[in-house]
């Protein structure tokens, strides 16, 4: 789902063309996007038990690998990112898919002039085939892996008997404490009536205590390290550009380090017992009474949201965002929503663009080929931010928590409008208008297909013929071919 941004008389929107070939987002890419979605649907453990584990192991394996980029530099020699597991790139094609969380994660952690930021994820490495999808793998990058990332701790590529145990640091004593996967999993979930617990502290770990000491520690660091800023505060809200001198001033006007405010808060997190959100949210309130400002509330609100029960590095639970993003990604690699060319798709996401311009202040939700040409363009993160900044005066914001009934109020509303401006059919083929999730900007859960069948190079009798006698994946592969 998508809110809307205010028009500009000078914004020079994109116009439909009849090839896109010198455009990112052109059908070649989107092809390879939709190849690499069909290997990242299958990216989970093979028994569905362990499978909440083997993301939580890909959610650190991202990290590390992302840690190790930064320090060793691969970039500086000119070469491309060495590409990770399959584990790893699903993270990472998730976090893309958040550009805002994206951009301010990586910015905030590995600063604002990492080579990462202008990084493209590796679409190039898919094909298809008479498999469907084919990705081509360096065998370089599982030799860089297994020697230098994880040091031969866990192996490129990962099987089940990798997920029977998880290790994670104690962020008290930064002892490395091993947990079996079942109780970890329980603990992720919440549903676990003992605490995990550090062997060596013995300090408490709930995913409360872990995000809370993640904040003090974020806000230690802010405090005493000129470079570094908090999460939720990087980003100039309206634009989503980066303003340093804006997250300066937040800090020093949220958290002056003689206030018994700042000093308190960094005192709760020198023990699990102290350390947890209903106290710090107390320190919120007293501090929002005392300033008495506007922006004070939305401050700490945008900073609450950045760790509030996100144990990982970043601002975005990449865990569930995982989940969220596979019941559109079940939705993209079905075959039986495949009625169009991908030249169509392309020309109906600008067409999207400019209703978005058209109609500042509404939620709109786009259709499931106009989501998908989105995604694409979301995993080219700096010509993305570039493109809707220049259209837009600020970069677009990509939101998949937007509650059930909003999302489907938001999206009749969408395709009212789209109808009334005169661009046809929004989504002529309403065969499902069942709910899939509570899940925002995810097109196709209600009108899952897409526009009537346009076939340049194949008959459509021997078309609807090939999909009678071969079924759904059949119909993929044909638009594989005529694309």
């Amino acid at each position: 789902m998508q809110h809307s941004a205010p028009t500009y008389p000078s914004s020079p929107f994109p116009r439909s063309a009849a090839g896109h070939e010198g455009s990112i987002l052109n059908p070649s890419n989107v092809l390879a996007h939709l190849c690499w979605l069909h290997q990242l649907n299958g990216a989970k453990a093979k028994q569905k038990d362990y499978d909440f584990i083997y993301l939580a192991i890909a959610e650190q394996r991202y990290s590390l690998w992302l840690e190790k980029l930064h320090t060793r530099g691969y970039w500086r020699e000119g070469h491309k990112v060495p590409v990770p597991p399959i584990d790893v790139l699903l993270m990472w094609h998730t976090h893309m898919v958040s550009p805002w969380k994206y951009y301010e994660d990586i910015a905030r952690l590995y600063g604002t002039q990492s080579p990462l930021l202008m990084e493209d994820f590796p679409l190039h490495m898919a094909t298809s085939s008479d498999n469907l999808s084919k990705i081509t793998w360096n065998g370089n990058d599982e030799v860089l892996w297994n020697t230098v990332v994880t040091a031969g701790r866990l192996p490129y590529t990962l099987t089940d008997k990798d997920l029977k145990e998880i290790a994670m640091e104690c962020p008290w004593c930064t002892n490395t404490c091993t947990f079996w996967s079942f109780k970890y999993m329980a603990f992720l979930k919440g549903d676990i009536i003992d605490a995990l617990e550090c062997t060596d502290c013995h300090a408490k770990f709930t995913a409360d205590t872990l995000s809370a000491k993640r904040f003090i520690k974020d806000l230690e660091r802010a405090l005493n390290d000129e470079p570094f800023y908090l999460g939720g505060t990087l980003l100039e809200y309206q634009t989503g550009k980066v303003d340093l001198k804006s997250a300066k001033r937040i800090l020093r006007l949220l958290f002056p380090q003689s206030t018994n405010e700042t000093q308190w808060l960094v005192r709760l997190g020198s023990a699990s017992g102290t350390c947890h959100w209903a106290a710090i949210l107390d320190v919120f309130r007293s501090i929002e009474s005392d300033l008495q400002q506007n922006w004070v509330a939305d401050a700490l609100e945008n900073i609450r949201k950045s760790y509030q029960d996100v144990i990982c590095p970043y601002s975005l639970d990449l865990i569930a965002a995982v989940q969220r993003h596979r019941q559109f990604t079940e939705k993209i690699v079905n075959p039986a929503w495949c009625n169009t060319k991908l030249n169509d798709a392309i020309d109906r996401y600008h067409a999207f663009l400019r209703l978005l311009s058209e109609n500042p202040n509404k939620l709109l939700v786009p259709t499931l080929d106009i989501e998908l040409v989105r995604h694409t363009h979301m995993l080219f993160p700096s010509n993305y931010r570039e493109y809707t900044y220049d259209l837009f005066h600020r970069v677009l914001i990509h939101d998949d928590t937007i509650p059930d009934n909003t999302r489907k109020a938001s999206f009749k509303a969408t395709e009212s409008l789209w109808q009334k401006s005169g661009r046809g059919a929004y989504a002529p083929l309403k065969s499902d208008t069942s709910s899939v999730g509570a899940m925002a900007n995810v097109p196709g859960f209600d009108t899952p297909s897409l526009r009537g069948v346009s076939l340049d190079s194949v008959a459509k009798e021997a078309v609807e013929e090939k999909k009678k006698k071969s079924g759904a994946l059949e119909r993929f592969k044909l638009l594989l071919q005529m694309t």
